[in-house]
């Protein structure tokens, strides 16, 4: 962990809903960006034509997972469901 995260334990949690026929495409380019989160894919219902993610990620890595989703939103359709700050236990 980076020297912010250890003094400010803060997290970013970002849930986010993409095309269920994108969320494998999306979660592969995610992992190719050197761990920049770790996301979670939420529970789903069969027929669900979407999929709810959970990326998380320390606070300094922020702006460039942000900018990493500005510039897939222009491939893949991403709806922010939530966006938060979280102290880390």
């Amino acid at each position: 962990m980076t020297a912010h995260y250890l003094l400010s334990k803060e997290v970013l949690h970002l849930t986010i809903r993409v095309p269920k026929g994108e969320a494998g495409f999306f979660l592969h380019l995610l992992e190719s960006q050197d761990n920049l989160c770790f996301p979670t894919t939420l529970p789903f219902e069969n027929g669900d034509g979407w999929r709810d993610l959970l990326l998380r990620a320390p606070i300094e890595w922020e702006q460039e997972l942000r900018r990493f989703l500005n510039v897939m939103q222009k491939k893949v359709p991403i709806l922010i469901l939530e966006d938060r700050i979280e102290k880390d236990d």
